[in-house]
């Protein structure tokens, strides 16, 4: 009986480690997409989510980029605020996270990875760009554009300087942050070799 107790026990223990090196990763994206937007601000519609979401996709899954975008955006804006689009960006973040896992399936070496990643944001930055001045136009709560196409039409105009910065944000931060993520990834994987060799030669 003893000895079923503490199986259970360190089977117990085991699922608890494993629930936190799971979520870890998670709390550690959302953290450094809200840090940035709330006290590190790199400029208008330059930021962290996306490359925090697209890092979910590629390296955890699916469900944890959707969650890990909208949650950054949603916990960041109650601080911040959103305008009446505040749907629109988060809907937008959704497709963006849906968009990069489907991508992940290209990504099976690093470089692979970084072409990918790098590619999916800049398609991130232009269907941001088209979704939420799409939103800014419908929901247009100050008159700033008629109903009307032209009103469309002067809306993602307006936007285009915002679009330029969220592109060049993506070709900057997203390559570099897949790029030392491969770099860890092949270090540890360097010490384990040598590691496992030291002990080979050890036991001989």
């Amino acid at each position: 009986m003893e000895i079923r107790k503490t199986k259970l026990k360190n089977m117990n223990y085991e699922l608890r480690i494993r629930k936190i090196k799971q979520l870890l990763p998670i709390v550690l994206l959302i953290s450094m997409a809200i840090v940035e937007r709330l006290w590190w601000d790199l400029g208008p519609n330059i930021e962290l989510v996306t490359l925090a979401t697209f890092i979910a996709a590629f390296y955890l899954s699916r469900k944890a980029a959707v969650f890990i975008g909208i949650s950054a955006l949603v916990l960041s804006d109650i601080f911040i605020g959103n305008t009446n689009i505040a749907l629109f960006t988060w809907s937008a973040y959704a497709v963006i996270a849906l968009g990069a896992g489907f991508l992940r399936q290209f990504g099976k070496t690093a470089n692979k990875k970084i072409f990918w990643a790098t590619g999916g944001g800049i398609l991130a930055s232009l269907w941001f760009y088209v979704w939420t001045n799409f939103g800014v136009w419908l929901l247009d709560g100050y008159g700033m554009y008629p109903d009307t196409l032209n009103g469309l039409a002067q809306s993602y105009i307006n936007g285009l300087p915002f679009l330029k910065l969220q592109l060049t944000g993506n070709l900057l931060i997203i390559p570099t942050g897949f790029g030392l993520i491969e770099i860890i990834k092949n270090l540890n994987q360097i010490k384990k070799f040598n590691h496992i060799n030291l002990h080979g030669r050890l036991r001989i």
